[in-house]
C-alpha cells in the first residue's frame, strides 16, 4: 500500500503541500508520542536517573508490552532520556497557519453554547 504521500502524488500529479499536509505531517510525525514522562527542570539528577531507569524497566517487561499492544495494536516506538529531544523540539515547530488548521479541525478553542438543563 502506497504512503499517503505517495498516493496523493499518483492521484493529482504533484506532491501535497501547504498547511493542511504541514499539520498531517506534524500531527503524524507527533501523534505516535502520545505518553511522556518527564520532570522539571532543576529535578534531583538521581531522581531522574531512578524514573529512568524505572521507565525502561517497566517498557522492557514482556507483560507491559503485551497489554499495550493488546490495547493499540502495536508497541510503537519508545524513547528514552536524550532521545527525546529532537522529537521536543520538532514538537515545538509548527507553522502558525498549520496550527491554526489542526485547532479547526479539532475544534480547539472553538466555544459551544449548551442548553442548560432544566
Amino acid at each position: 500500500m502506497d504512503s499517503f504521500t505517495a498516493f496523493y502524488k499518483k492521484v493529482k500529479g504533484k506532491a501535497p503541500s501547504g498547511p493542511k499536509f504541514d499539520a498531517y505531517r506534524w500531527y503524524a510525525s507527533n501523534s505516535m508520542y502520545a505518553n511522556w514522562v518527564a520532570a522539571p527542570p532543576g529535578t534531583n539528577k538521581e531522581a531522574v536517573a531512578e524514573l529512568r531507569r524505572a521507565y525502561r524497566a517497566t517498557w522492557a517487561d514482556k507483560k507491559t508490552q503485551a497489554s499495550f499492544i493488546k490495547a493499540w495494536g502495536s508497541l510503537g516506538r519508545i524513547l528514552y532520556g536524550q532521545e527525546a529531544g529532537p522529537l521536543l523540539k520538532s514538537f515545538r515547530k509548527i507553522s502558525p497557519e498549520a496550527l491554526a488548521y489542526l485547532k479547526q479541525a479539532m475544534g480547539i478553542g472553538k466555544m459551544t453554547k449548551g442548553k442548560k438543563k432544566k
